[in-house]
């Protein structure tokens, strides 16, 4: 009797680990918010520009060229304790897909500023967006290709289908930004 008490104490803390703890990682989907649209969406779901919830969440994304870890901050409803959106969904596909090697050296998002050239706020300023493999890829020169982050590595399909636009459709190229807005 001793041993069966024993064998469901074990048994009940392997089921307390979630997987991602003991090397088997499945995706949750947990609590996303909607995808806002426009900058009056933008405000509805997250709050002023450069609000304390920003910049609330912190993550490790290792860029892939350099070996070096970047530290990331991004809103608190996209990730930790309120959401699993970037931190678990889309970074553990990266991970599971074995896409990491197209996060090259440059990743960040959380980024108080208004979009280059315009009086406009970024959707960075919200921690919102990500760049990833900024020191490789070309901004606003729509007659550059696409470098690291391409159709073909599947790394835009992952986050779409967590709810991130891709900067390449945007009026000015933008291959390494992803955002968790449209119509913006």
């Amino acid at each position: 009797m001793r041993g069966a008490v024993g064998l469901c104490c074990v048994v009940g803390l392997l089921l307390a680990v979630p997987a991602a703890a003991i090397g088997q990682w499945s995706h949750q989907h947990r609590q996303y918010p909607n995808t806002p649209y426009g900058a009056r969406q933008i405000r509805e779901v997250f709050g002023q520009p450069c609000n304390k919830r920003v910049n609330a969440n912190t993550d490790l994304w290792r860029a892939a060229d350099t070996g070096d870890q970047h530290s990331i901050n991004f809103h608190r409803k996209l990730g930790g304790q309120t959401s699993s959106n970037l931190d678990f969904d889309v970074k553990g596909h990266l991970d599971k897909r074995h896409k990491g090697r197209y996060l090259k050296s440059g990743i960040g998002v959380y980024n108080c500023r208004v979009i280059s050239g315009t009086s406009s706020w970024s959707t960075h300023a919200w921690g919102i967006a990500i760049d990833i493999s900024w020191n490789y890829e070309h901004f606003g020169h729509n007659d550059h290709p696409c470098h690291v982050v391409r159709s073909r590595t599947k790394v835009p399909r992952i986050f779409k289908r967590h709810g991130w636009k891709w900067g390449r459709s945007f009026p000015r190229r933008d291959c390494m930004h992803f955002q968790y807005a449209s119509g913006y």
